[in-house]
């Protein structure tokens, strides 16, 4: 028997050839755990249930320690709206079976069972449920599908409902375990029950057939969609004579039919073994013979071993796309024989899934249903899903095929590194192309195999790129290992690291493929639209959507880069090469040539539109790219000037949108020297109105401002640019890169001063009417009367060097205004009063120093004895440290000792440290002054006059600003005043408050 020729027959779906969809009847019932174990997992599980599941004839029941039914079917967010109590399952069972009588004859029937298995006694539950349960004791036709949710699952529940329900077709898993409970993992688990969520039909067949080929049962009775065996090649159903079934040789069968067989062989194996069938174990043997020929000339026919296969192998870049893509499929599936043969093994030497904890039998009873990282990227794609993917390769074939592809073009593209191929190359092997695309399941083995040779790149990708395109940034190209190809780029994770010497590397992220004029005849298979999903997910990593002006976005934005770099000869090659591409691939396409119109004549659409595909303004790349392709066709541009100026408007408004700024984000009103000069010269002639320091400071500030304003309204200033803010290098598209782009076209440099026109033009105008009006090149007027209005009260910002010279010039006029204060007797000073009418009796006197306490005694001051109005403390601060606290006291009393001056400076050194020089600057002012105080004593006790060479040498010499405090003292004639009023005079006659003692 075993040299007979074997046929397997995979039995088709009569339903979808023979009658309307709306004929076949199916009741879904779902009976879902709501106990409080099942809380964290509540959200996925009524989610997918209410997205998921068919609404027609859908009973709805749920359970805890009670079961009820759900009357809408539609499962709340809030597992309380239900039950979160503890659980009882067999009660839940009960209900089921009272449903289950109630859907009509003519309805198959699907249970969906749903649980942690957590019962409050699952001990005793086995003996509850033969007690208490009937089963399916009418026959109906019932697919059981049980869905157990993580770890403790008991697996002997599965098995047990199996058996007590299930009368569909065999074949189908008898459990479906969530390891890890998630979002994505609940999707994908209920993605791949769908299948058997309609019942299918059982059918008569003329000849009779194995279930399985290591059993000698038979039946003439098969299961839409089961797999059967037999020796005879003839199958027909007997009610559907016009329906095919296709005889599969096992030496024809495809690895994916391997699978769905190997995982319903090694079900059956498993159910015989628990329900301790005498003969299973010979039957595990005998299966394994099978398997073990069917994978081996799986082996021999992918030309690697699908059970130990080697991952260099899967990634070797110098094998042609057939056998790339034959691995791939071979390795992907092979992951699952695997696990089949080593369950079969165990099975084989007397291993019982009853014999394991739950978790690990239920993770065996669980294979054939795991699904790989590929696959489960697969399920969860909304945009191109595997049937609309099927369709785009099929396209493919078809281009492939009609494409005249001349080998011998050698003026082409560059080969990459990598494969040593180019992309005419592989294409010319055409029959290769066409064998491999047959190995090609999803997108994700498309891109791991087929290789788009291209210029290697290192761009940068942000969450934004993974749904609009034109965000990427690219930033270099590769400068060794030039040309790779993008099968390779993507086995590696988007990350490739090739040497370069000495011990440094260049990362390649993403590959550029550029074409030559030469290369017009490959353009059918670069417009393909499975080419343009290819490049999404290699630029984008997103493999869900494909997005048409994914390569288009490249293209400029690695235009961009390239203008950045110092012209070369390498840098006109590439822009030469990437006009041709965009020709290549672009030219005289719907969304192309549309947006080239928009651009010259209806501009606002152009730029201002949101983009409906990408929810997002208008990149500036985008714009660039056409721009730069119709300045290279020649004279489709009537007036460059003007897209230009459209164009650095944009890139300003697209600043504005992010910083909402004024005028003077971008622009300043310049401060030339001369400006600086004549506000000083200004300012000079108010010193005097300053009474202090402090009230300088508080007052320039204004004063410039005012300076400054009057001068700007009445002459023409110069605006200048806020070059890091308008030359933002952090920026994809920069202004370097559209004036490399303007000097190569127009043939010289732009003129820099344009943008301030250009600035004021893009954020003063209406949005309306900015890219419908002309930028005017002759209101710099009106510009500067904008910036001035815009700038009152912050003119100074880039004055801070007018306000230090300011300072220090004051500090300079004040102290010599100041320096060298001659004492006056109490005479002296009524007459200085009634000179200028000032009341005497206003100024408090002390006749120890001859100086005031509350007015400055300074005859060249502003402020020469006035106290009325006068802040004496913060006047007299101004000057700093320039004479030493009580000196002029400190001097009279030391003269009126008998000290002569050098006798004085000594003695000073030790009163006040670092004297003179910390104070008065030098010995020659010291000299200076204590001479003047001598002179304001009695004709006896003043020093004697010094020689005429000495005075010569004693000249005063004003160097830089200090403070100064003063000390009073008194004189000998004013000693009793000095005793009886405590040393201060306030006018005769008065002795109260301050003057009194001050």
């Amino acid at each position: 028997m075993d040299q007979e020729q074997k046929y397997h027959f995979h039995i088709p779906f009569v339903n979808n050839q023979q009658e309307k969809k709306e004929e076949t009847k199916l009741t879904i019932i779902g009976l879902i755990d709501v106990s409080a174990s099942m809380y964290t997992r509540w959200e996925w599980v009524a989610n997918f249930w209410n997205k998921s599941i068919p609404k027609d004839n859908l009973i709805t029941l749920t359970f805890d320690h009670r079961a009820k039914k759900v009357h809408n079917n539609v499962l709340s967010q809030n597992i309380e709206d239900h039950g979160e109590g503890t659980t009882e399952i067999v009660p839940a069972f009960e209900l089921l079976e009272t449903e289950i009588v109630k859907v009509p004859k003519n309805h198959n029937i699907t249970v969906i069972f749903i649980s942690d298995g957590q019962d409050n006694h699952v001990n005793t539950i086995e003996q509850r449920m033969k007690q208490r349960l009937k089963g399916n004791v009418q026959k109906r036709n019932i697919n059981f599908i049980c869905l157990g949710i993580e770890d403790e699952f008991p697996t002997f529940l599965a098995m047990q409902l199996r058996q007590l329900y299930h009368k569909g077709d065999p074949q189908i898993p008898a459990l479906y375990l969530i390891e890890h409970a998630s979002e994505q993992a609940f999707h994908n688990k209920f993605e791949i029950m769908k299948r058997y969520f309609y019942s299918t039909k059982m059918l008569q067949v003329n000849n009779v057939v194995n279930l399985f080929p290591y059993d000698e049962e038979v039946t003439d009775e098969v299961y839409e969609g089961q797999w059967v065996y037999s020796s005879k090649s003839d199958l027909k159903f007997i009610n559907y004579p016009d329906v095919q079934i296709i005889p599969i040789e096992q030496s024809q069968l495809e690895i994916d039919d391997v699978v769905d067989l190997f995982r319903s062989w090694v079900q059956n194996i498993q159910i015989r073994i628990m329900g301790k069938h005498e003969d299973s174990r010979e039957k595990a043997k005998k299966c394994l013979q099978i398997v073990n020929s069917i994978t081996n000339r799986l082996t021999e026919y992918f030309q690697m071993d699908v059970l130990n296969f080697k991952m260099e192998e899967i990634n070797d870049p110098n094998q042609p796309f057939k056998i790339r893509a034959k691995r791939n499929y071979a390795y992907k599936y092979g992951n699952k024989l695997l696990f089949f043969v080593k369950e079969l093994a165990q099975l084989s030497e007397g291993s019982n899934p009853n014999e394991v904890d739950d978790f690990e039998a239920a993770k065996r009873l669980n294979i054939g249903t795991i699904v790989g990282k590929h696959h489960q990227k697969a399920l969860a794609l909304k945009g191109i899903t595997v049937q609309e993917f099927k369709q785009i390769r099929e396209e493919f074939q078809q281009i492939i095929q009609n494409c005249k592809i001349n080998p011998q073009n050698e003026q082409g593209q560059e080969r990459s590194v990598i494969s040593l191929e180019n992309f005419r190359d592989i294409l010319s092997q055409k029959q290769d192309i066409l064998e491999g695309l047959k190995f090609v399941k999803t997108q994700y083995d498309f891109a791991e195999t087929f290789p788009l040779v291209g210029h290697g790149l290192k761009v940068k990708r942000n969450d934004g790129s993974f749904v609009n395109p034109w965000l990427i940034q690219v930033q270099s190209f590769a400068k060794h290992n030039k040309v790779i190809d993008s099968a390779y780029l993507i086995k590696n994770n988007f990350n490739v690291q090739l040497q370069i010497g000495d011990n440094q590397t260049e990362e390649i992220n993403c590959i550029l493929p550029l074409f030559p004029q030469s290369d017009n005849d490959l353009q059918a298979v670069l417009r393909s639209r499975i080419i343009k999903l290819l490049l999404t997910f290699m630029v984008q990593q997103n493999v869900d959507t494909l997005y048409e002006e994914t390569y288009l976005a490249l293209l400029s934005n690695s235009l961009i880069n390239v203008l950045k770099k110092q012209k070369s000869q390498w840098q006109t090659e590439i822009m030469e090469q990437i006009f041709e591409t965009t020709k290549l691939v672009y030219s005289g396409t719907k969304n192309f040539e549309n947006y080239l119109q928009k651009l010259l004549h209806n501009p606002n659409q152009a730029y201002l539109e949101k983009e409906a595909e990408y929810e997002d303004y208008v990149s500036t790349a985008k714009p660039f790219i056409h721009l730069f392709y119709l300045s290279k066709l020649g004279n489709v541009v009537k007036d460059f000037e003007l897209e230009i100026e459209r164009l650095i408007i944009y890139y300003f408004i697209r600043e504005q949108y992010k910083h909402q700024q004024q005028l003077s984000y971008f622009l300043k009103l310049k401060l030339e020297k001369q400006d600086e000069n004549f506000v000083q010269e200004q300012l000079k002639a108010t010193f005097e109105k300053h009474v202090s320091i402090k009230n300088f400071r508080n007052s320039i500030t204004k004063e410039i401002e005012d300076t400054l304003l009057d001068k700007y309204q009445k002459d023409s200033t110069v605006i200048g640019l806020n070059e890091d803010k308008v030359f933002n290098q952090d920026l994809k598209l920069t202004l370097d890169a559209i004036e490399t782009f303007y000097e190569q076209f127009k043939g010289v440099k732009f003129d820099q001063q344009r943008y301030v026109h250009i600035i004021y033009h893009a954020l003063k105008l209406q949005e309306k009417d900015v890219f419908l009006t002309r930028v005017n090149y002759n209101n710099l007027k009106e510009i500067q009367k904008a910036m001035i209005s815009e700038n009152k009260g912050n003119l100074t910002k880039g004055a801070s060097a007018i306000k230090l010279a300011l300072e220090k010039e004051y500090q300079v006029w004040f102290i010599k205004n100041h320096m060298l204060v001659q004492p006056l007797t109490y005479e002296q000073l009524q007459i200085e009063c009634q000179q200028k009418g000032i009341n005497i009796n206003t100024i408090a006197y002390n006749v120890k120093s001859g100086l005031s306490s509350n007015c400055c005694m300074a005859k060249q001051c502003p402020y020469y004895l006035i106290v009325n109005g006068l802040d004496f403390k913060r006047h007299v601060q101004t000057w700093g440290r320039k004479v030493p606290q009580g000196f002029h006291q400190y001097v009279r009393s030391e003269i009126l000792k008998g000290q002569n001056i050098e006798q004085i400076i000594q003695s000073s050194t030790q009163k006040w440290k670092k004297f003179p020089k910390l104070y008065l600057g030098n010995e020659d002012i010291v000299h200076q002054y204590i001479k003047l105080i001598s002179e304001s004593l009695p004709m006896e006790y003043q020093i004697k006059e010094l020689p005429k060479e000495q005075l010569l040498h004693h000249q005063v010499k004003l160097t830089f600003p200090q403070k100064q405090k003063v000390k009073k003292y008194g004189n000998k004639r004013g000693q009793n005043r000095q005793n009886q009023r405590g040393g201060y005079i306030r006018g005769r006659g008065r002795g109260r408050g301050r003057g009194k003692k001050h």
